[in-house]
This record gives structure tokens, sequence and C-alpha cells, in this order.
């Protein structure tokens, strides 16, 4: 078992988190991330994760002083979806099946079901990275909709599920 902590991120942390990126997007091809897209600079990353203070949840995890896994919950701005948020996450592959997936959702949603007018947390992902489908479901996620080659890597094509989370029926 690894040990590893979850807590909020902070504006300090902006390059670890950088890092953290640059580092997950040369390990799988199950992300939007390119590794030749550009990285925002430090101090973008720190007006992002100061936003996520008011309108978010930003939680790192970390194995030692190391981020190993990073989920970026952000809720809608616009009146007319101030009842959704969406999130990210990822998980560096060394840390795969250690619990880290899933103590990140437990800690978000935890945080997330304290929202007022929070009713619904959307979710996309590539329709064959079935290890994240798995987990999301196991957290009652359930598929809206699929939308069919969203992504170009290397001559191949993925599909997108998109899933939904309902925390008020």
């Amino acid at each position: 078992m690894t040990n590893f902590i979850i807590r909020k991120a902070q504006e300090s942390d902006a390059e670890k988190i950088l890092t953290y990126v640059n580092e997950i997007t040369t390990e799988t091809d199950f992300l939007g991330r390119h590794p030749l897209d550009p990285l925002p600079e430090a101090e973008s990353e720190k007006r992002l994760i100061k936003e996520a203070e008011e309108n978010g949840i930003w939680l790192l995890a970390f194995a030692g002083e190391k981020v190993v896994g990073f989920l970026a919950f952000n809720r809608a701005t616009r009146i007319k979806k101030r009842h959704c948020a969406g999130f990210g996450m990822s998980v560096k592959k060394a840390y795969w099946s250690k619990g880290i997936g899933t103590a990140l959702m437990e800690e978000m949603l935890k945080q997330a079901s304290k929202m007022p007018g929070l009713e619904k947390i959307e979710l996309s992902v590539f329709a064959d990275n079935v290890r994240a489908i798995a987990l999301y479901k196991k957290f009652g996620f359930i598929e809206e909709g699929i939308e069919r080659k969203a992504y170009l890597s290397d001559g191949v094509y993925h599909d997108e599920v998109h899933m939904a989370l309902f925390l008020k029926q």
C-alpha cells in the first residue's frame, strides 16, 4: 500500500502542478492534452488555483513531496449553469490501482455536496479508458452520451464518453 495524502491545492503548488502535468502527458494517451501543448505560466496557474477557492475544488495527492494525483473541479459561473460543475483528474501511472483516484473522488464529492445549489457533476472520459469509467460508475456517475472522434492522437481517433452524477434527484 502506498502512503499518500490528499489536500487542497495552494498557490505555492503552481510549479509542482505544472511539473506533474508535464510528466503525466507522456505516460498515457487518455488525456486531452498532448505533450507538445504549451503549459500555462506559473503565475497563470496561481490565478486558477486562487479562482478555484471560490468556484471549485482543486485537490492534490502527494506521496512524500511528489504530486502523484490531481483533481480540478470547477463550478460553472454562468447563471443558467450554476447548478452544474465539471472536473478532470489524473494519477501518475506508477500509482495506478493504489486508491489515489478513489481518495480524490471521495474528497471532491464530500466537499461538492456542501455547495448550495449544486445539483450535477459532469465529466468527460476517453471511451477506451475502462478503468476510469469503472471508477466513475462506482461513485454513481451515469453515461449521458458519446462524442465520436473527439480526439485524434497519432492517427488514431478516440471517442469521448460524457458522464454525470446527479446530487439531487
